[in-house]
């Protein structure tokens, strides 16, 4: 008798069931494979139909930023590419394709070197990491499709892509020309950020805007991407009960908000001192002096013997590595494999381009076990310690944006130090 009751009611759920899934499927006239065909004949024609092109806000990982690229698709699944990074006074056409998979995919398949300068994971400027580049997608899932933008969004890192369409006669050129020009009229290396009454000192590192919270330590990041009218945030940010969206460019240097003219960033420019102790500086072993290149060979040679490690950035003044940090170490930082060892310094200023440095030997995350190891302390004698300080004259390119800080040591003229401001992958291969 139980097995009969329990077939009756496996029966009726049965039952249930397939009425319930009959009920949803009429909710729609046309099938699902009618409705992605039909999804895919849409982004098609949308994106063939701007006949100029689209602007595409790109971003790979955030922490570089926003770029425009530039793309017109055609009824061949060719799609021809332009961007401002990468050799931008060039177009490169290839494939693309779209597909059906838990909606439209939008996929740049065949090999676009404009296009994959993002998404290769060596990039060709050496931005990123080996092995993953800039962490840029070139599979995208589509949002959002109509006459008027498109949004995608990564489908392997998940950042979002706004696209517009190109305005019909406008030059591609024209377009990224104005928007390098705009670049370099608020190319800074650090800026205040006026919120109303309070006021915030600003860095940037590529594309990317970084301020702290001083009640909380909290660092508020703004990536944005360069246009012709100025700074264009990824995401607003609200912070201090102020929403931030953009800042436009004036010529006065007081870029506003177009929302909030509270909001406001205005450039400032620090002395070489303040520059080489609160932002971070890459090393590459060819610039290094011949008194300290010794010293970096045997750093090399140390850490092929710690587990056959190799040393894959090397970086000079203020940073923080990983979350384990409480805040930004002032000192060497060394990432060995897949650990990262942090030597303090202490410095005191001789005068805004002069400076006396030392490393105190304290250390941070991994540097015990690799001082112990490896000896990575080593690498800090060019830079002087407690019983025999050194004293550096800094020179650089462009106080207004420099690319390298020069530390001249003041006692010995081999001991000189060339400092990068761009991100350096493989120290020892550069």
């Amino acid at each position: 008798m139980k097995k009969i009751h329990l077939t009756f009611l496996w029966l009726a759920i049965v039952a249930a069931f397939t009425a319930c899934k009959n009920e949803v499927d009429d909710v729609f006239d046309k099938s699902s494979a009618q409705r992605a065909t039909e999804a895919i004949a849409t982004c098609r024609q949308t994106l063939v139909g701007a006949t100029n092109g689209w602007v595409m806000e790109y971003y790979g990982d955030t922490q570089y930023g926003g770029y425009n690229v530039l793309a017109k698709f055609d009824d061949n699944s060719l799609v021809t590419v332009q961007n401002e990074a990468y050799q931008s006074n060039k177009t490169f056409t290839s494939h693309f394709k779209l597909e059906q998979s838990q909606g439209v995919i939008l996929s740049f398949d065949g090999y676009n070197d404009a296009f994959h300068y993002f998404s290769d994971p060596n990039n060709p400027d050496g931005i990123g990491d080996n092995g993953k580049g800039m962490l840029g997608d070139f599979e995208f899932r589509v949002l959002k499709v109509s006459a008027d933008s498109i949004l995608l969004r990564g489908k392997k890192h998940y950042s979002y892509v706004v696209m517009k369409p190109l305005k019909e006669g406008a030059s591609w050129k024209d377009y990224l020309d104005k928007a390098k020009q705009r670049e370099q009229d608020m190319n800074y290396t650090a800026y205040d950020l006026h919120l109303g009454d309070k006021e915030y000192r600003v860095k940037k590192s590529y594309r990317m805007l970084s301020f702290t919270d001083p009640e909380t330590g909290d660092v508020q990041e703004m990536p944005y991407l360069q246009t012709a009218e100025g700074m264009k945030l990824y995401q607003p940010l609200t912070f201090g009960g102020k929403t931030i969206t953009a800042f436009n460019y004036s010529a006065d240097d007081k870029w506003l908000d177009p929302l909030d003219k509270t909001v406001m960033l205005t450039p400032y420019i620090p002395t070489l001192f303040e520059q080489i102790t609160t932002t971070p500086w890459y090393v590459a072993y060819s610039n290094l002096g011949t008194f300290a290149k010794p010293y970096w060979d045997t750093l090399k040679n140390n850490a092929a013997n710690v587990n056959g490690e190799e040393i894959t950035m090397a970086v000079i003044g203020s940073i923080k590595l990983n979350n384990k940090q409480k805040g930004p170490a002032f000192g060497l930082s060394l990432m060995s494999g897949r650990y990262a060892a942090v030597y303090t310094f202490s410095y005191e200023k001789v005068s805004d381009s002069r400076i006396t440095l030392w490393y105190n030997g304290k250390m941070e995350l991994d540097g015990d076990y690799y001082a112990r190891n490896g000896n990575y302390p080593v690498a800090t004698i060019p830079f002087g310690d407690k019983d025999a300080k050194r004293t550096f004259t800094l020179s650089t390119d462009n106080m207004k944006a420099p690319t390298y800080i020069t530390l001249t040591d003041e006692s010995d003229p081999t001991n000189v130090i060339k400092l990068m401001k761009n991100y350096i992958s493989m120290p020892f291969n550069n």
